[in-house]
């Protein structure tokens, strides 16, 4: 990412949330909240790729597994199943990362766990829900130089989305606070 990009003085947690999709969001979503910040559905799937480092609580998850979700993998289902229980466990964390030896490090293997239905969210399993998407997908899975290329392309577009100028801002010396708190 190119340094010197100028970030708002304030941050307001509950904003972030706004502008996120949902790990349930269908596929026509996804593209119209892409869309609206400039992105395309290459961008959105190659992006995509980074959801392998995310865990999340098992409420996220539940619905996709009571009662089961047709379109993950039944073996799947049920591994999932023996360690997230139908009642409670609401803060048991679940890695999204099935496949990878190394679960630091960033590759194609989100697109192979979507390519045998053995991701955690509808937003992931929904990028086969298209020709076009579901050929990404499998193209990515296929020839992992590509997506990073596709990847670093998106992440740099994403890294313009609301850019400040001029004035407005600052760079930060940190990116996750601003420099007065730091």
């Amino acid at each position: 990412m190119p340094s010197g990009r100028r970030d708002g003085l304030i941050s307001i947690a509950d904003e972030v949330f706004q502008h996120m999709s949902s790990p349930a969001s269908q596929l026509q979503d996804l593209l119209r909240s892409f869309d609206d910040k400039g992105l395309s559905a290459v961008d959105l799937v190659a992006l995509s790729g980074a959801h392998l480092f995310f865990q999340t609580t098992w409420n996220l998850i539940k619905p996709r597994l009571y009662p089961a979700d047709l379109t993950m993998n039944a073996t799947f289902v049920t591994a999932l199943r023996s360690v997230c229980p139908q009642k409670g466990g609401g803060s048991i964390l679940v890695n999204n990362n099935r496949m990878s030896q190394d679960p630091n490090k960033l590759s194609n293997a989100l697109y192979q766990n979507v390519a045998s239905r053995q991701v955690l969210f509808t937003s992931d399993q929904t990028l086969t829900s298209r020709n076009d998407t579901a050929a990404m997908v499998a193209d990515n899975a296929a020839r992992p130089i590509a997506w990073m290329a596709r990847f670093a392309v998106a992440m740099l577009k994403m890294g313009r989305i609301e850019l400040l100028t001029g004035a407005a801002g600052e760079v930060r010396k940190v990116c996750f606070a601003t420099n007065s708190a730091t």
